[in-house]
């Protein structure tokens, strides 16, 4: 309980911060000399931006709260920074998430954009707001990144999200919006400002995350954990639902190892079949350790096709290195496949569908991959195309 009032605290403190950062940005913005209507919706906008919000649904509210300020303007995008890769992903156009869109829009939401490259790109190595009347005058303009679904970009506003440590969280981008007159004044006031709220909100949820996703990642493998596995799922189901594959895997020999070796031989088993699981899968896939010996893979927009084939690519590498680390000349391995919503459209149809055809592949032979609706599968006779093969 202790330890939770000290991260409550912690958070109001954030809040109180961000509330302080809000109101100095409105002076210097010079936004104190709007009308008493505009004034009410920025503070409007601030309240909910800056709130507490749970982790999956933020970006919705950002999308609402944009299109309230700015109803004028309804092409529009969010990109969210990765500090950690220097990289920025869109996931939001024109106030939906973009696997709401189309399949040209999901696939834009895969593709990520290195800091420095197209105007987007640009804004977020500077930290500055940029106004591009005309991109084919700009040399920063760059046609395979600054590009959205069946939209031609003629102009562009972009400002970047600034963090209160002055690090860019992500930028929005106004597409098509820069008149004859240009651009109007109090409008890019309003939206920096639009800005500043809405990465004191990312920081407050990035907060509330890390003290909500305490023992999120296995300590071992750094894979997720099963409660974060099965959130993935639900959101899936409820928000998402496109279609993806899922590899579940079973190290058949690990209850027989741990009985008879050593735990460092047992830790290094885990440790080597990570690096494997990782090497075989794509960047944007998901690995979780569902069980001590257990483990799924989320494929994103996997075919069955493409998710049957990393998987015997899969298996016959888990083989190899289980083999090499224990000394067994042929270590079982069994793994399943299975595709929403083809085989299955809730979590408890997945499972059931699962423990079926492991059980057909478990009659057998006990080692292999065997697929739902197809049966187990033979070995590849070659490698894997590029949408579900080895990255």
């Amino acid at each position: 309980m202790e330890k939770n009032r000290d991260k409550e605290s912690g958070i109001v403190a954030l809040r109180s911060e961000g509330l302080a950062h809000e109101s100095g940005s409105l002076v210097r913005r010079g936004l104190v000399c709007l009308s008493t209507a505009d004034m009410a919706r920025v503070i409007d906008a601030a309240k909910a931006l800056t709130s507490t919000a749970h982790p999956y649904s933020y970006e919705d509210t950002l999308s609402e709260q944009f299109n309230k300020l700015f109803p004028q303007y309804p092409q529009w995008s969010f990109l969210r920074m990765f500090p950690k890769t220097q990289e920025l992903s869109c996931n939001i156009f024109s106030g939906k998430q973009l696997y709401e869109v189309d399949d040209q829009a999901f696939a834009l939401m895969l593709n990520r954009l290195k800091v420095g490259q197209g105007i987007v790109g640009w804004v977020a190595q500077t930290n500055e707001l940029l106004i591009v009347r005309d991109v084919r005058e700009d040399s920063r303009f760059l046609a395979t990144a600054d590009v959205y679904p069946n939209v031609e970009v003629r102009s562009v506003v972009a400002v970047p999200l600034r963090s209160q440590e002055s690090s860019c969280v992500g930028v929005l981008e106004l597409i098509n919006v820069v008149g004859p007159g240009g651009f109007p004044e109090t409008d890019i006031s309003l939206l920096q400002t639009f800005a500043d709220f809405a990465a004191i909100g990312f920081g407050n949820q990035d907060t509330c995350a890390s003290a909500a996703e305490l023992g999120r990642f296995d300590g071992l493998t750094g894979f997720e954990t099963k409660p974060y596995f099965e959130t993935a799922l639900r959101v899936r189901f409820k928000y998402i639902k496109r279609r993806f594959s899922l590899i579940n895997i079973q190290l058949e020999d690990f209850e027989t190892l741990s009985e008879s070796e050593s735990w460092q031989l047992i830790n290094q088993l885990l440790v080597e079949v990570t690096r494997t699981i990782k090497a075989n899968i794509r960047g944007f896939d998901s690995a979780f350790r569902y069980d001590s010996a257990e483990f799924f893979i989320d494929l994103v927009n996997a075919t069955k096709e493409n998710a049957c084939n990393m998987a015997l690519q899969l298996h016959g590498a888990l083989k190899r290195t289980v083999s090499l680390v224990t000394g067994l000349e042929d270590p079982h391995v069994a793994m399943g496949v299975a595709t929403y919503p083809s085989d299955f459209e809730t979590k408890e149809d997945m499972f059931q569908r699962f423990d079926e055809a492991m059980l057909l592949l478990k009659i057998s032979t006990g080692d292999g991959v065997v697929a739902v609706g197809k049966g187990i599968l033979s070995p590849p006779t070659h490698c894997c195309d590029s949408d579900g093969g080895r990255r």
